[in-house]
């Protein structure tokens, strides 16, 4: 773990881990983004993991995309039904489960997107080069501006 000492305890040690999991899952998105031509408009989490305040505050500070949960507590279930419907001839995109928005602290999310732009694409980028045999890999271009 970078940046971590004897001063650091548990507590420390599970925000590192959200952290890389909410700046790897962003990552994700952009590389899709770039592979597609197009990034997300807006995200929306769902399930069991949107009860953890501290997980979905950072995964939305992460992103420069609008962050929404779905305030269905049985979604991943909702949208298996729909895609069984879809399988007898039902349109999937009618059910359309409630979400709210969720707006990150504006400081914690400048802090996140640098520390996401600055230290976690150049680890990542530069071990994707390495495990690539130092062929180029092209750099994922800045969506905040």
């Amino acid at each position: 773990m970078h940046g971590m000492a004897s001063g650091h305890g548990l507590a420390d040690l599970a925000l590192a881990l959200l952290e890389g999991a909410a700046y790897q899952a962003r990552w994700m998105a952009d590389v899709q983004a770039e592979l597609t031509g197009a990034a997300p408009r807006a995200v929306t989490l769902l399930g069991g993991s949107t009860r953890q305040r501290t997980w979905t505050e950072l995964k939305a500070a992460v992103t420069p995309w609008t962050t929404e949960i779905c305030t269905e507590p049985e979604a991943p279930a909702l949208g298996a039904a729909a895609w069984g419907g879809a399988a007898i001839g039902l349109d999937p995109a009618g059910i359309r489960p409630a979400a709210r928005a969720l707006y990150p602290d504006d400081r914690a999310a400048a802090a996140h997107r640098v520390a996401y732009r600055e230290r976690f694409l150049p680890r990542v980028t530069r071990q994707r080069r390495e495990a690539a045999g130092k062929r180029p890999v092209p750099e994922l271009q800045n969506q905040e501006g």
